[in-house]
């Protein structure tokens, strides 16, 4: 006869109820590793003290500060100085050209005419072109009897003068302007060699 062993219902139970918690317990007791983000965030203790910059590192990091504040100023003046300089180079060429027609403007009126309304309109106009000249700081050149300078006059004749003695200006062939401080156009001119008797 064939004996076949039989587990008693309880203790399946007791074993049961047994393995259940610790399944349980592992499962809680399951923590995440830390992620590399974390693990960045992490500081260790002993270089907490070189991440804090002493007081020569401030000393240092403020000089270069000013250093860079200095260089940054001095590019914006350099660059308004330039700008400036390009501006008043375009005005100057400008008024250069506007000068060959004011020289036309006084040809027209040293020609004799009649006086008309024509004439009166043209003088009008040579007027406005020498305010706007004067608004901008052009000014016409005084030469009459002045020493003959290479910086401010261009010589196309020397003559023979009664008026005026050796080297000086007689004649004002075309006349000269300058710009605030600066020459903007040579005056044309002729100088005396003396007279007769001195040449």
């Amino acid at each position: 006869m064939n004996l076949r062993a039989h587990s008693d219902p309880e203790e399946d139970d007791d074993q049961v109820t047994k393995e259940t918690p610790q399944d349980e317990v592992l499962e809680d007791e399951t923590v995440d590793s830390p992620s590399a983000s974390d693990k960045a965030d992490l500081v260790d203790p002993a270089d907490a003290e070189t991440l804090t910059p002493d007081a020569s590192g401030l000393a240092s990091l403020n000089d270069r500060y000013l250093r860079l504040a200095a260089e940054f100023e001095n590019h914006k003046k350099r660059t308004a100085r330039e700008w400036s300089s390009k501006v008043q180079s375009a005005n100057t060429e400008l008024l250069f050209d506007v000068l060959d027609i004011v020289d036309n403007f006084k040809r027209a009126l040293d020609v004799e005419h009649e006086e008309s309304a024509y004439a009166t309109g043209v003088r009008l106009i040579s007027e406005q072109l020498q305010a706007m000249l004067q608004k901008w700081g052009v000014k016409p050149m005084e030469v009459l009897g002045t020493t003959f300078d290479p910086s401010r006059h261009e010589a196309l004749l020397h003559v023979e003068s009664d008026s005026e003695a050796e080297g000086k200006v007689c004649q004002e062939i075309r006349k000269g302007y300058v710009l605030r401080d600066r020459v903007l156009r040579a005056a044309q001119v002729a100088v005396s060699k003396g007279t007769p008797e001195t040449s």
